[in-house]
């Protein structure tokens, strides 16, 4: 990325607050998602550690996010 889109960013992320908001939780919602997917995928496959292990990470990612459950 260039300086001047980093700067373009930045300027309209500070310009417009909610939209670097709304844009965090987008991508902390499609990061749950891909997350819990692969989750069951683990666990299909017989990786029930691994998979417990992931949804133990998305249960904090939600925690700080401070989306209840």
């Amino acid at each position: 990325m260039g300086v001047m889109a980093a700067m373009a960013i930045e300027f309209v992320s500070n310009s417009f607050g909610w939209i670097g908001d709304l844009g965090q939780s987008l991508k902390t919602s499609i990061e749950i998602a891909g997350r819990s997917r692969a989750a069951a995928e683990l666990a299909r496959l017989g990786y029930q550690e691994e998979a417990k292990k992931l949804m133990m990470e998305i249960k904090d990612i939600r925690k700080e996010m401070g989306i209840d459950e």
